[in-house]
């Protein structure tokens, strides 16, 4: 049976959907606080990721500069 989580970097954790579930106020916390970043799989496949607000904000000036 596969592991609900994976660690894949030091300050990215990949875990499932159903996983995440069960502790989403924890990782919530985790995130804001800068702890770590999650990657959400569903099926094996890498389905969306959650970062903290101010990282989010560093992605949507990036995203403006560079006209994605």
């Amino acid at each position: 049976m596969a592991s609900e989580h994976r660690t894949t970097g030091p300050e990215t954790r990949t875990v499932t959907a159903s996983a995440l579930r069960g502790e989403l106020a924890e990782a919530l916390n985790r995130v804001a606080y800068g702890e770590e970043t999650l990657v959400i799989e569903r099926k094996g496949k890498p389905m969306a990721a959650l970062i903290s607000y101010e990282e989010f904000q560093i992605f949507q000036r990036m995203v403006l500069r560079e006209g994605l």
